[in-house]
């Protein structure tokens, strides 16, 4: 692979000589022609490329300014010089997403949107995940997750969040919002660049920059600093080779640590797009992209360990890997007058290969530190009655243990043809969107334990437990269920969706309604459905064939106009996710679909590009929420499953940016989220037990109800400065809402000397344990601080770099470790310092 894509650079080099330059940017968003403006640029008038996004630049977009919702776009500019580290640290300035930064090299976020995704797997599965418009989910329907995510920091141009009314264009789970990433255009000029980021972890133990041999067990300083540094070089080459052809290749490579000690990491992403315009009024794009990561995952300490070294890896057996193939096509046909009848017709092609592995060992829910053999003495320790043999959460050296490899391939392919189409009569401007969907997905499934087989000691403590010698490892066997099932799966999945809506303008267009409905058609279908689980036959018949109404409506008014500007907005939208595959819990699925219903009301002042105000209520509905699994079945013949709960959270977002004077700009945000559980259940954590009290009127876990963002940027000359932080308040981490923590995820045993009789008859988290409780998670506000220069330039010729500092103050948090390890206390990043160069010519 790497080899493929230094040809393809090289060749690229060799053309750029021919190369002259065009009046127009070409992306992988849009696709602009050659030609007259007012027969090409639609914005502001007609939403282009895949799924209606043309994705703004920044917040001075008439797009974002007229736009009937909360929207927050994070520019270029915003991305290259507030020293954000990932694009994770990105996200973090946008009110309404709670980022939990859980490995520092962006490679798994945990996003949280309004007040959902905080439960469940973590891997953000609360909002739709786009990147140039396209979705990236290992399958959109079936398996609503980031197991991988196929994106790199320095490969995207820009972000733009949009949060209400977008189910009837964008499909299932909006009801958070979307999320568009944009990767670099392919600019007018031919244009090359190289560049190298390296990242300084602060990890020596809780405090300063580097350990001294003492304190690390390392006779060797320097070696100890080299276990703290992570690289990250691209590369770019492309651009137009003549008015009708234009091709761009990018290469991004992160190798070295994570934030955490031991943490090796692996990141390639390689992409290449291009663009054809064969006239005015018809073009194409197309993109290729290969992308694969292998990362460890240490996932959480015991309250101990965390006060002794915070960024310890006590896991090392825990490790996430996958590999991405990504790649599509664009047709798009422009047609008739804007002015009158006209619009754009396009036909998307997009397919991708994603298969990843996550390694837990059996320990995977413990965060234990007792040892134990009798109920007396497990008793004395001070561990509930029922524990008669316990060991802490990093041993190995016992009958029984495993580690545990859970392998997914996925395999989609979809097209969409769409018609943009706008009707105007003068007073009366109308714009229509309609479009179809079809998807298939093949969704593989497997699991295997490694099992430790070692002869136990026959007398003394621990005895038929502990090994006698060292540990002897079975190798890798498909896991048999209970001695009876395996967990192995083949689904083969259709997924077809039309949608409609009508933008209706008048009065100069300062009024606008804009009614929706998209129809959805799911069809599940389980080839082994014996070898997973004893699935019952009505669920399976259930999910063959299901179907999803989603109405939304937009309405606009702007009652100021001119440089004073005043949007009043209100959006209603309905969207769904429906039944999810291999997801982290007892049952391995969802058989069900989840239902929401959201609504946002508020208004936007903006004067000129200088400053904006936005203000926003939003309350979303949830019935059938499964996917933060905050409660389970404990009787009856869904025992042990997930049970669905109703709920909502509503909230204010507030946003404002301030240009007082040309180079300086602030930007402030505060968001206020309430969530709650309003079906009358039991109320149980995962373990199985019955706690006291119902789930009702409980606030979701893991949701910190306040979030406040400030960030600004000074430009001086060719010097920037740029700061960012974002501030938490305390967040509860079990659904009883308890400030005092438990022993919930203690793991213990009932007898017996292999991995079965552990895992199923005496291992507590037989649940998966998603929820933990650790009591109240703290509050935490994380600063940072980069310094930007332009070193040199010459005509096209630029050298540029940077250094910044994140988490300037060191501070010290965390939270659980959802879809990592879920009792315990994860570590949030500390301080970090990071260098960039880069030369562009």
């Amino acid at each position: 692979m790497h080899k493929k894509v230094l040809l393809a650079l090289t060749a690229s080099l060799i053309c750029q000589e021919s190369l002259f330059a065009k009046d127009k940017d070409y992306t992988l968003g849009k696709v602009s022609t050659a030609g007259k403006k007012d027969r090409s640029d639609y914005s502001g008038q007609v939403n282009l490329g895949y799924s209606g996004i043309t994705a703004p630049k920044s917040w001075q977009d008439e797009e974002v300014k007229k736009y009937t919702g909360s929207r927050t776009v994070i520019s270029n500019k915003a991305l290259t010089q507030q020293a954000n580290q990932s694009i994770e640290e990105a996200l973090q300035n946008v009110p309404g997403l709670q980022i939990r930064n859980a490995t520092g090299v962006g490679a798994m976020p945990t996003i949280q949107i309004r007040g959902f995704g905080a439960g469940g797997s973590g891997h953000s599965d609360a909002t739709l995940m786009l990147v140039n418009g396209i979705p990236v989910y290992m399958a959109p329907y079936a398996h609503i997750e980031l197991d991988i995510f196929p994106v790199t920091f320095q490969a995207i141009d820009r972000i733009d969040v949009i949060k209400g009314g977008g189910s009837v264009q964008y499909g299932p789970n909006t009801y958070g919002g979307i999320v568009n990433i944009i990767t670099k255009p392919i600019p007018n000029q031919w244009e090359n660049q190289a560049a190298e980021r390296i990242t300084y972890w602060a990890k020596a133990r809780n405090a300063g920059f580097a350990a001294p041999p003492d304190k690390t067990g390392d006779p060797s300083f320097i070696k100890s600093l080299g276990n703290n540094l992570l690289y990250n070089t691209y590369v770019r080459s492309g651009g137009m080779i003549n008015k009708h052809v234009g091709i761009q290749a990018q290469a991004n490579w992160v190798r070295g640590q994570g934030f955490r000690d031991n943490s090796p990491s692996s990141i390639s992403n390689y992409w290449l797009d291009g663009v054809y315009d064969i006239n005015e009024n018809n073009g194409i794009k197309a993109y290729y992209q290969y992308y694969d990561f292998a990362i460890a995952q240490p996932g959480s300490l015991s309250e101990q360990d965390y006060k002794i070294n915070r960024f310890a890896n006590l896991r090392p057996l825990n490790q996430k890997g996958g590999r991405s193939q990504r790649f599509g096509a664009v047709y798009e046909n422009r047609f008739g007058d804007l002015d009158r009848v006209g619009g754009t017709f396009s036909f998307t092609y997009y397919g991708q290969l994603m298969t990843r592995d996550f390694q837990v060992s059996s320990s995977y829910n413990s965060a234990n530190m007792v040892t134990c053999f009798s109920e007396a003495a497990c008793r004395a320790a001070g561990l509930p009655a029922g524990y008669n043999l316990a060991v802490p959460y990093y041993a190995t050296n016992y009958n029984g243990w495993a580690e545990v490899e859970n392998p997914v391939r996925s395999i989609n392919n979809a097209f969409e043809p769409k018609v943009n189409l706008i009707v105007n009569t003068g007073k009366v401007k109308q714009t229509f969107i309609m479009g179809l969907r079809f998807m298939t997905t093949t969704f593989l499934q497997r699991q295997y334990l490694n099992t430790n087989e070692c002869a136990t000691k026959t007398s003394g403590e621990g005895a038929g437990f502990l090994c006698e010698g060292p540990n002897v490892m079975s190798g890798w066997k498909p896991h048999i269920k209970h001695g009876v099932y395996r967990n192995w799966n083949n689904w083969r999945n259709n997924y077809t969706a039309v949608y409609l809506s009508d933008r209706i303008e008048a009065w100069d267009g300062r009024f606008f309604i804009v009614p929706g409905l998209r129809y959805a058609f799911v069809q599940y279908n389980n080839e082994n459905a014996s070898n997973w689980m004893q699935i019952p036959e009505k669920d399976l018949r259930k999910i063959k064939h299901m179907n999803n109404w989603m109405p939304s409506t937009n309405i606009g008014f702007i009652p100021v106009q001119g440089d004073h500007n005043v949007l009043t907005y209100f959006n209603y939208q309905r969207s769904f996710v429906p039944p999810q595959l291999d997801v982290l819990s007892y049952g391995g699925a969802e058989y069900f679909t989840q239902h929401f219903d959201t609504v946002e009301a508020g208004a936007r002042y903006t004067y000129k590009d200088k400053f904006s105000f936005n203000a926003d209520y939003f309350r979303i509905w949830a019935r059938d929420f499964a996917t933060g699994q905050y409660s389970i079945y404990t009787s009856g013949p869904m025992k042990g499953n997930v049970r669905p709960i109703n709920g909502y959270s509503q909230g204010v977002e507030l946003e404002l940016y301030y240009r007082p004077i040309r180079g300086l700009q602030f930007h402030a945000a505060f968001n206020y989220i309430d969530t709650r559980v309003t079906s009358h259940g039991p109320l149980t954590d995962l373990n199985g037990d019955v706690l006291k009290g119902t789930s009702y009127n409980k606030h979701f876990p893991f949701v910190s109800p306040y979030q406040f963002i400030l960030d600004a940027r000074y430009n001086w000359h060719k010097t920037t400065i740029g700061i960012s932080s974002y501030f938490y308040s305390r967040a509860y981490s079990g659904i009883s809402n308890s400030a005092a923590g438990g022993y919930y995820g203690m793991q213990y045993y009932s007898g017996g000397n292999n991995y079965e009789s552990v895992l199923n008859s005496g291992y507590q988290c037989e649940a998966w344990c998603m929820t933990q409780h650790e009591g109240l998670l703290p509050w935490y506000w994380v600063w940072n601080i980069q310094v930007s220069q332009i070193f040199w330039e010459n005509g096209r010729h630029r050298v540029t770099g940077s250094l910044q500092i994140n988490n300037i103050f060191n501070m010290k948090y965390y939270f659980t470790g959802i879809g990592s390890s879920p009792a315990g206390l994860q570590p949030g990043p500390g301080r970090s310092v990071t260098a960039y160069l880069n030369y562009t010519f």
